[in-house]
C-alpha cells in the first residue's frame, strides 16, 4: 500500500479533516460563489463540504484531476512562494499542510506573504511541532531528534520508510524539506491572524492561522 493511500484511510476513520472543513465552513462561510485558492492542496478536502466554491488549485508539479475532482474545480501549476495573481484576487487563500513543506524559514515567510497577498481572507493550517506524532511519517518521536539522528532512522524505524523503502537521497530530502512549526512560528508568521488549535490528549495536534 502506497503512503497515501493508508493517509486517506486514517483521514476517512478518524474524521480528522471532515471535522477541520465543518469548521472552516462555520469560520469562512464559503458559498457556490466563494473563489477559492488552495495552495499545494487536492481536491480531496472540498469534498467535505455541502457547497461547491469555486476552487483554483495550485501545485509545483502537475495535479492530475481524480475522482473528488468537480466541476467548479481548476488545476494550475505555480510556486507557492511566489504566486501568479493579482492581490485580493482571491476570497480566501487556503492551504492545508504545505507551509512546513518549504526547507526553510525563508521561504516560509514568503509563502505566508502571497497567502495574505492575494487572498482577502485567508485559512493556513499546519501540523504542531510540539505534536508527539509526525504525521508525514506516522511515527512519534522521531521529529523531535536532531537531523543527523533523522536521516539514520526514516529509512528502517518510521512508517512512510518501511512503506516507501526510500534512497538515502530521498530520505535526506525529506529531512531538510518537512520544517515543522511551533505554536510561537505561527504567531510570528500570520500576525495578522486569530490561531486555531487542534488538539488531542491535551496536546496542540495543529495550527491554523485564519483571517475571516
Amino acid at each position: 500500500m502506497d503512503i497515501h493511500v493508508l493517509y486517506r484511510v486514517i483521514f476517512r476513520l478518524t474524521g480528522t479533516r471532515k471535522k477541520r472543513m465543518k469548521r472552516f465552513t462555520e469560520l469562512m462561510r464559503p458559498s457556490a460563489d466563494t473563489e477559492i485558492v488552495d495552495i499545494g492542496g487536492t481536491a480531496l478536502n472540498w469534498t467535505y463540504l455541502d457547497v461547491e466554491p469555486r476552487v483554483t488549485l495550485v501545485n509545483k508539479t502537475e495535479v492530475r484531476l481524480d475522482e473528488d475532482h468537480r466541476p467548479t474545480m481548476r488545476v494550475v501549476q505555480g510556486d507557492a512562494t511566489d504566486l501568479d495573481f493579482e492581490d485580493e484576487r482571491f476570497d480566501i487563500a487556503f492551504s492545508n499542510s504545505v507551509i512546513e513543506h518549504l526547507y526553510t524559514r525563508q521561504n516560509q515567510v514568503r509563502f505566508a506573504r502571497e497567502a495574505e497577498r492575494v487572498g482577502k481572507r485567508v485559512w493556513i493550517q499546519t501540523p504542531a511541532r510540539e505534536f508527539f506524532l509526525e504525521p508525514h511519517l506516522i511515527t512519534p518521536f522521531v521529529h523531535w531528534l536532531p537531523p543527523s539522528w533523522r536521516r539514520r532512522l526514516y529509512r528502517n524505524f518510521t512508517v512512510w520508510g518501511l512503506m516507501n523503502r526510500p534512497t538515502r537521497a530521498a530520505v535526506d530530502d525529506l529531512v531538510d524539506e518537512i520544517q515543522l512549526l511551533r505554536r510561537s512560528d505561527m504567531e510570528a508568521l500570520f500576525p495578522d491572524c486569530e490561531l486555531l488549535v487542534e488538539r488531542w490528549l491535551g496536546m496542540p495536534k495543529s495550527y491554523i492561522a485564519y483571517r475571516s
